[in-house]
C-alpha cells in the first residue's frame, strides 16, 4: 500500500498541467483538421465502406486478444500463479481507454494497480509484467519496421534517396534494439549513470522502479524458456495486426479508386498534363492489394505508435498524425489526404476504446469521473483497500 501511495500519485501533476495538456490535445486536433480542411474530411468519412470499418473492428479485437493472452504468459511468469484471461481483457480495455483521454501513459499506471488488485500478482510483479510487456513491445515494433525497411530496399518502385533515409532509419531502429536489450539487463544502473534524481527525484524514483521491474521481469522469464517463447512468438503479430489499420482505411475510403479516377481525368485533360506523372505514381503505389501499399502503410503506423509510447497530449493526437502522413507522402499521396487517414484511424481508435473501455472501468470498479478528471489515483487506492 505504502508503494502504491508513492507511485500513483506522480500521474496527478496539478490542475494546471491536465488543462495544457487537453488544451495542447484540442488544438492539435484543430491544427490537423485545418491543414486536411474540413469538407475534404467530411467527404472521407461519408465514402467510408463497411466492410472496411468492420475488417479494422475484428483485427483491433485481435490486437486486444493477443495482448491479454501475452500478457497472461507474463504474469503467472512472474507469480507463478494463474490468472484469468477475461479479466486481464477488461482491465486492457480499461487501460487503452485511459490512455487515449490522458498524457503520459496514465492507463499502464492503471493497469498495474488493477493487475495487483484482482489478479493476485503483487504490486511489484504487476509493474514488472507492463515493464516486460513494453520491453516486447519495442523489440516487436523495432523488428518488424527493421524488415519492412530492409524490404523496402529491394523495391526498384523506391527512390535512392528514400532507399538512403530506410538505411538511416534502420540503423535507428537497431540502435534501439541493442539499447533495449541493456535496459534490460543493466536497466537500473544505466538510470543511475544519467543521474536523473539531479533532474527530479520523482523521475529518477519511478524510472528507476520501471528498470528494476523490467530486469526482474526479463531474468523470471529467462528462467522460464516456453514462457518466454510464446511472449516473444506472440509479440509481433500484434502489431502487425495493429498496423494494417492505415491500409485498411485507404481502402475504406476508396483512395486507389480516387487515384485512379485522377490519373483518367488528367489522360481526359480535365487536369494539367503535369500532372501525369504524379497521377500515376500514385495510382501505381496505391492500387487496391498492392504489396508496396500494404508496406508503406504499416510502416507509417508503426513509427505513429512509437511516437505514442511517450504521448505528451493525451492519445498522442496530432504527433501520430503527422508521423503517419510523412510516412506514407513517399508514395505521392498528398499530406492533407495522409493526414485524413491517420485522424480516422486515430478515432476509429477513440471509438473502440471508449465503446470497450468505459464498461470495463465500471466493471472493474474504478469510476469513470474519476478518470475523466485526472484522479487515476485516488481511484486505485480506493480499489486498492
Amino acid at each position: 500500500m505504502l508503494l502504491v501511495a508513492r507511485v500513483l500519485p506522480l500521474v496527478n501533476r496539478g490542475a494546471m498541467l491536465k488543462a495544457v495538456a487537453l488544451s495542447l490535445s484540442v488544438a492539435f486536433i484543430f491544427v490537423v483538421l485545418w491543414l486536411i480542411g474540413v469538407d475534404l474530411f467530411l467527404s472521407l468519412v461519408s465514402r467510408l465502406h463497411p466492410a472496411w470499418v468492420a475488417l479494422f473492428a475484428a483485427l483491433y479485437t485481435l490486437s486486444f486478444a493477443l495482448r491479454a493472452a501475452r500478457w497472461k504468459v507474463i504474469a503467472e511468469a512472474a507469480s507463478g500463479g494463474s490468472v484469468g484471461f477475461s479479466k486481464l481483457v477488461t482491465i486492457n480495455f480499461s487501460g487503452w481507454f485511459v490512455n487515449e483521454v490522458t498524457p503520459a501513459k496514465v492507463g499502464d499506471i492503471l493497469r498495474i494497480s488493477l493487475l495487483a488488485s484482482q489478479g493476485g500478482v503483487s504490486f511489484g510483479e504487476s509493474t514488472s509484467t507492463i515493464a516486460v510487456e513494453r520491453a516486447f513491445d519495442v523489440l516487436s515494433i523495432a523488428l518488424v519496421s527493421s524488415a519492412l525497411l530492409f524490404a523496402a530496399g529491394f523495391s526498384s518502385y523506391i527512390p535512392f534517396h528514400i532507399k538512403l533515409i530506410a538505411l538511416v532509419i534502420f540503423a535507428i531502429l537497431a540502435l534501439i534494439l541493442i539499447l533495449t536489450l541493456a535496459f534490460c539487463v543493466a536497466g537500473p544502473r544505466i538510470i543511475n549513470v544519467l543521474r536523473l534524481h539531479m533532474i527530479s527525484v520523482r523521475l529518477h524514483n519511478l524510472t528507476y522502479g520501471l528498470a528494476v521491474g523490467m530486469r526482474d521481469g526479463v531474468q523470471k522469464l529467462s528462467r522460464k524458456p516456453k514462457a518466454l517463447a510464446i511472449t516473444a512468438l506472440l509479440s509481433p503479430p500484434i502489431w502487425v495486426s495493429d498496423a494494417l489499420s492505415i491500409y485498411i482505411f485507404i481502402n475504406a475510403v476508396g483512395i486507389p479508386e480516387l487515384s485512379q479516377t485522377l490519373l483518367l481525368a488528367v489522360l481526359a485533360g480535365v487536369y494539367p498534363g503535369v500532372w501525369l506523372t504524379d497521377a500515376a505514381t500514385l495510382n501505381l503505389y496505391l492500387s487496391p492489394f498492392s504489396s508496396v501499399s500494404v508496406g508503406v502503410c504499416m510502416m507509417a503506423a508503426l513509427l505513429g505508435f512509437a511516437s505514442k509510447f511517450f504521448p505528451v497530449v493525451p492519445g498522442g493526437f496530432g504527433f501520430y498524425e503527422l508521423i503517419v502522413a510523412m510516412t506514407i507522402s513517399i508514395t505521392g499521396l498528398p499530406l492533407n489526404i495522409g493526414l485524413a487517414v491517420a485522424l480516422l484511424d486515430h478515432v476509429a481508435r477513440l471509438a473502440y476504446c471508449s465503446a470497450t473501455g468505459l464498461p470495463s472501468l465500471v466493471h472493474n470498479g474504478i469510476g469513470v469521473g474519476f478518470i475523466l478528471s485526472g484522479h487515476v489515483h485516488k481511484a486505485s487506492k480506493n480499489h486498492l483497500k
